[in-house]
């Protein structure tokens, strides 16, 4: 590693403030490959012990071994490498990081681990091809937009699988060919960047909800490829533009901060290029349910038992009433703030990011924000300030 990337590593590490466990991995690449490639190399462990625990990946892994499964997941790498060859770059390092061959990006005809990589990053279009589908509900946000961006508190709870506990780490991507690129963002191991909470160099915070069609477009580029070329906008504009020109082959909600402009948008996204744009103001919430686009979705109780105990709770004002909601267990069966226990099950809030916005930082709770003392992690969206 050259002098000067060991340097900016080290200017952005002590700009941030650490109180917790979660693992942040700094990296300064050359390029989208070689930003995969040390991640490989540095979250190796994580990646295994990901693929070792998760409930569904052997189900997926069968659907990708009959033919219409085969046909799906080959239209689908097609339209990624088409749309952004960028993250399949990205992938392609990773893989190769941690000892994996990727066989040019095509279905293997063996059960490898490079089939957990397609598998594990197309799980969302190929969960559609089982016989029982399970649902991951993942995410909530919760939003107080005051009179300018300094006023305003955003809150989003990271959902996820009782395996992804302990094994998810924080992204902090530098290059240093263009620092334009340059992203941070709450990652799952093996999985792109992007679908989960992170902010870019340009201002740009986004977070992402689950949304559930009840069929998928493997001739659309997958939800994870789309998301992570979402956080690389610079703008609103650029952001509606992505999302007129990719369609997108699954379900899946954006939430945008746009700093610079100061604007706060919720994009709820279909099949077949649809989505509704949503302008944010005052008070908003959104989970994992269709509640602006007319689309057809399957029915999942604990969002709409979400947004029901939202419904009841006084509209937040300060940044106290806007944590006790993201935090609340009222609900004992599908609370906010969730526990992995049945009815719920197996679904467990990891992560609350809370964007904020008079100190203009993006902090991470690993604990209930609720009652936590203090965040985990704290990141400044002028990491990269020159």
């Amino acid at each position: 590693m050259a002098l000067t990337s060991l340097l900016s590593l080290v200017t952005l590490t002590a700009m941030l403030s650490f109180t917790g466990a979660i693992r942040t991995i700094s990296i300064s690449a050359s390029s989208h490959y070689d930003l995969g490639f040390q991640l490989g190399r540095l979250a190796k462990h994580e990646i295994s012990a990901q693929f070792d625990s998760d409930p569904q990946l052997a189900s997926l892994l069968s659907v990708m071994r009959t033919k219409a499964g085969a046909h799906a997941v080959d239209s689908l790498v097609a339209v990624a490498a088409a749309d952004t060859p960028f993250a399949l770059e990205e992938l392609q390092g990773m893989a190769a990081g941690s000892n994996v061959s990727l066989d040019e990006c095509t279905v293997p005809k063996a059960l490898s681990s490079d089939t957990q990589v397609i598998a594990m990053n197309f799980r969302n279009e190929i969960s559609v091809l089982l016989p029982t589908r399970t649902l991951r509900t993942d995410c909530s946000d919760f939003f107080y937009v005051g009179a300018s961006v300094e006023a305003t508190q955003w809150a989003h709870n990271e959902d996820g699988d009782l395996s992804n506990r302990n094994t998810s780490y924080f992204l902090i991507a530098n290059f240093t060919h263009d620092p334009s690129k340059n992203f941070a963002a709450y990652t799952y191991p093996g999985i792109l960047p992007g679908c989960a909470f992170g902010f870019n160099a340009h201002g740009v915070v986004l977070t992402t909800n689950a949304l559930f069609p009840p069929t998928t477009d493997a001739n659309a580029l997958g939800r994870y490829f789309l998301n992570r070329r979402l956080l690389s906008v610079t703008s609103l504009s650029e952001a509606v533009d992505i999302l007129s020109s990719m369609p997108s082959a699954t379900g899946f909600a954006a939430n945008f901060g746009f700093i610079r402009e100061g604007r706060f948008v919720n994009f709820e996204v279909g099949l077949g290029g649809d989505f509704a744009m949503t302008s944010i103001s005052k008070n908003f919430s959104h989970f994992n349910m269709y509640e602006r686009l007319v689309a057809p979705a399957v029915f999942e109780p604990s969002s709409a038992r979400r947004r029901e105990r939202v419904d009841t709770l006084p509209p937040p004002t300060t940044r106290g009433q806007l944590f006790a909601i993201a935090g609340n267990t009222d609900d004992l069966d599908y609370p906010i703030y969730r526990n992995g226990a049945p009815p719920d099950d197996r679904c467990v809030t990891l992560a609350t990011a809370v964007f904020d916005g008079e100190g203009l930082a993006v902090e991470v709770f690993e604990s209930n924000v609720k009652t936590a003392r203090s965040a985990s992690l704290i990141v400044p969206l002028d990491l990269w300030r020159s």
